[in-house]
């Protein structure tokens, strides 16, 4: 098993560990410097299958099942979490821890052994800075992936289909269309193959985070294609033509 080490911040224990050389986080000690009251629950529904491990760690003088999170799955945790001071910890994890375990394998305030010069004193600075910028540059395209790549929620999927279905009984009523099955399954059509060419997907399932805003800018300017309308209006002819 790979040595744990447990810095502190604010108080909380913060254990790491390094497996094939990536830095990995005690999830349960994340959650709760984050704030998270129920610390299983938020690990189950904000860290990806593929970001977390199970692992054998020794807590209280028993060897205990727990899970350990990489840095994308640290980063969902701290997106997820609605408390301000998540932002603080985010950035004592990427100015502060990261940078030194990535240097050193550990996390630790180096001792300088000897007198250095002015010139080394300028080459550490730009060293120093240049690593900041890199990690800065990966917190970003972490956020971004987690903004934007991630599939959309239940909740934002819920929404965008309660709009589709609300803008087809809007369309109904605003054009005078008969509310059948037949023109419901025209509107949905029309709307949905619209919905999947400025996304670039083939279903309503392959939405994701980034779609999200241009989706709904796209249902509040729908119309009905005149070729959708010509459809619709046949079928009400011929609805009119067998009642008579």
């Amino acid at each position: 098993m790979n040595q744990i080490k447990a810095f502190i911040y604010e108080r909380n224990d913060i254990r790491t560990l390094l497996h094939k050389g990536e830095p990995f986080f005690i999830a349960k000690d994340v959650a709760v410097a984050l704030g998270y009251k129920d610390t299983n629950d938020a690990i189950r529904r904000h860290v990806d299958h593929d970001d977390k491990l199970t692992w054998g760690i020794t807590d209280s003088g028993q060897l205990r099942q727990m899970y350990i999170i990489n840095e994308s799955g640290l980063y969902s945790l701290i997106l997820s979490s609605r408390l301000e001071s998540s932002k603080k910890f985010k950035r004592w994890v990427t100015s502060e821890l990261l940078p030194q375990i990535r240097k050193t394998g550990k996390y630790e305030i180096q001792e300088l052994q000897h007198p250095i010069s002015s010139m080394e004193i300028l080459k550490l600075q730009v060293q120093a800075l240049e690593e900041t910028n890199n990690t800065v540059s990966k917190v970003q395209s972490d956020v971004k992936y987690l903004k934007e790549e991630v599939q959309l929620g239940a909740g934002e999927y819920g929404m965008i289909s309660r709009r589709v279905q609300k803008t087809v009984m809007q369309t109904i009523t605003e054009y005078g269309y008969s509310n059948t099955p037949k023109v419901k399954e025209e509107l949905f059509k029309d709307i949905n193959n619209g919905l999947n060419k400025i996304c670039g997907i083939r279903t309503r399932t392959q939405l994701k985070k980034k779609h999200f805003e241009q989706v709904i800018r796209y249902l509040n300017l729908w119309k009905p294609r005149t070729s959708t309308q010509f459809i619709i209006n046949e079928l009400m002819q011929e609805d009119k033509e067998y009642a008579n």
